[in-house]
């Protein structure tokens, strides 16, 4: 069977074979690309940092060094989260207590009616037998937890793993997947 070939003229023993296949090549990608988007990553932190500089340094010159506000540090995603991809994060925190915004950097919220204080991600598993049960993650930990366990991030039936969010800017419902999710870890450290 050719990488050509259409989906519709697949047995579906071919089908599975095929699925399998692309899952190992984009696998075998992402072990190739996620280095590459780290090192990226480091680059544009460097340039933010001595564009900063740059500004800090021009404002004190005019003045007004008070005015300078240092560029804040990289977003994470919560993909990145939760498959282990960032180790410097606060596990336990519940995702009540983060600032999530998506890739076009609109703040969002957690769960589909923009409730803050429950905010979750939700997983699904298929089994055999054509059940799927789902789970939900109140942290980053339990997410990580998940998706070491082979859960799947999303909602069964939603296609492309999306979960369900809420923009609060404009008070609609949406689905984004983890990697179009970003986060900011919460200032202050958690009072408990």
């Amino acid at each position: 069977m050719s990488e050509q070939s259409k989906p519709a003229d697949l047995s579906p023993e071919q089908l599975e074979a095929a699925i399998a296949a692309q899952k190992d090549a984009i696998a075998v990608f992402e072990q190739e690309f996620i280095p590459m988007r780290r090192r990226y990553e480091r680059l544009r932190g460097r340039l933010r940092e001595l564009e900063g500089e740059m500004e800090r340094q021009r404002l004190a010159a005019a003045g007004q060094a008070e005015a300078f506000k240092p560029v804040p540090r990289r977003s994470i995603t919560v993909a990145d989260a939760m498959t282990g991809r960032e180790k410097n994060v606060l596990w336990d925190v519940p995702l009540s207590r983060f600032a999530f915004t998506s890739m076009r950097r609109q703040p969002i919220v957690l769960h589909p009616e923009g409730d803050r204080e429950r905010q979750r991600l939700t997983f699904y598993r298929k089994e055999a037998g054509g059940e799927t049960p789902t789970a939900e993650a109140t942290t980053l930990g339990e997410a990580r937890r998940l998706t070491a366990e082979r859960w799947q991030p999303g909602v069964p039936g939603v296609a492309l793993n999306r979960l369900a969010v809420y923009y609060p800017d404009t008070g609609a419902s949406g689905w984004l997947r983890a990697d179009q999710m970003y986060f900011e870890e919460p200032e202050s450290p958690p009072k408990g």
